[in-house]
């Protein structure tokens, strides 16, 4: 019989950061901040639940950017769970695309 300890899971969970075009400098100074405590914690994986866009009805090129940058430095630090909240689908209208999907 194998006593070994079970093996622990760091999971880190974000949600609701709603980026939008206001605040772009206060967003990119504590994602900095985050990207640096996350690399002290070395997550096993990120979960993110939810509502990343501010507006799912009036994304703008800055907040497509924005965004990517973000799960692009977050997938450097560790795998990478996206659960889309309300403000990254527009179900109300029928075959209209979400803003998370590539």
């Amino acid at each position: 019989m194998n006593s070994a300890p079970p093996s622990k899971i760091r999971i880190v969970h974000l949600a609701d950061i709603h980026i939008k075009d206001s605040r772009r400098e206060e967003y990119a100074l504590v994602f900095q901040r985050l990207y640096k405590k996350l690399g002290e914690l070395v997550p096993d994986i990120i979960a993110i639940c939810g509502d990343i866009f501010h507006d799912k009805t009036k994304a703008t090129a800055h907040n497509y950017s924005d965004v990517e940058a973000f799960l692009v430095a977050l997938t450097t630090l560790a795998p990478v769970v996206l659960i889309p909240g309300n403000h990254d689908l527009n179900v109300k209208v029928p075959g209209a695309p979400d803003l998370i999907s590539p």
